[in-house]
């Protein structure tokens, strides 16, 4: 992943590794400024640069076949638009204080988590790349009586790697590599905590893969939600993000599952991967299109894909 980019989403900005206060600086500017140049980086990302317009309108175009060109188009427009926004919102959860978090980040039902954390009861929650993600890891710690553990994957470039996780934690997240993930869950599996996970990624081909379709295509996914689940015995809380008004955003949890969970079942993932697809039908503009979610299988993977996937 190139340097400008920020927990899976290209960052529109192109500054080199070496002056990262001027992140820390832009981090600092009053929204309406920030609004002002995600502005103009749209029309640069969009018109001049052409990001990823391609890939875009292809994955839009498989997802919502039933609707119009026009319609698809707008949904692209107004995706860019939110993708400038976004990436000025991911800089500035930088600096952003507690306060501002609660102004602009409200929980319709807390419930569904406070539930068990009330009771010294850990918990799983899953979400995915859409929406302010970034704002919603320091809402939930602001929720959370427990300390978080924020599952990721390193970015490429060690000092924005280093910007990013400092900014996730100094609200109290403790992040933890991907590649650490089973060694440190079962380690701690019976502490009073949290595990947060964002896992609807395209995993790469060497990984295991678990393909399911989504959004009208086959997709792979991460074994690795199941995985926790079944090994911590938390219940699992789906955490759905939606755009309310510009800067401003409302979570509503949903149970995913409560242990026990059967030993050879991936029953949670198969209704993790659902409520995903409803959320991005729910809001199609607010989730990241211009990624690669979408591969082909290898060969040796044919005999793996549930019968819908495979091709007629």
């Amino acid at each position: 992943m190139p340097a400008n980019a920020v927990f899976g989403l290209q960052c529109p900005l192109t500054i080199a590794p070496e002056p990262l206060p001027l992140y820390k600086f832009i981090s600092r500017l009053p929204f309406p400024v920030l609004y002002g140049i995600a502005r103009v980086t749209r029309v640069l990302l969009y018109r001049v640069a052409r990001y990823r317009r391609k890939v875009v309108a292809k994955n839009l175009l498989h997802a919502f076949p039933e609707k119009s060109a026009s319609e698809r188009l707008q949904i692209e427009h107004d995706f860019y638009d939110f993708m400038a926004d976004n990436a000025f919102e991911v800089i500035k959860s930088i600096t952003i204080n507690p306060q501002e978090i609660k102004d602009r980040v409200v929980f319709e039902n807390p419930e569904v988590i406070t539930q068990y954390t009330d009771k010294g009861e850990s918990v799983f929650l899953l979400a995915l790349h859409q929406a302010s993600w970034e704002w919603t890891i320091h809402a939930l710690q602001q929720l959370l009586p427990c300390p978080m553990s924020l599952i990721y994957k390193p970015l490429h470039d060690e000092s924005m790697d280093t910007l990013m996780l400092e900014a996730r934690e100094r609200t109290g997240g403790v992040g933890i590599p991907f590649k650490d993930v089973m060694r440190t869950v079962l380690r701690g599996r019976k502490d009073f905590r949290a595990i947060a996970m964002i896992a609807d990624q395209a995993p790469i081909s060497r990984e295991k893969r678990y393909w399911k379709m989504f959004m009208n295509r086959p997709a792979p996914f991460y074994f690795g939600p199941q995985v926790i689940a079944r090994a911590t015995q938390y219940p699992a809380i789906f955490v759905h993000v939606r755009l309310v008004r510009r800067g401003h955003y409302s979570i509503r949890l949903e149970q995913l599952g409560t242990p026990p969970y059967a030993k050879d079942s991936n029953a949670l993932l198969d209704r993790y991967i659902e409520v995903m697809e409803e959320a991005i039908r729910d809001q199609p503009h607010t989730f990241l299109w211009s990624n690669k979610k979408w591969r082909s299988p290898k060969p040796h993977e044919m005999e793996l894909l549930p019968p819908e996937c495979r091709p007629d």
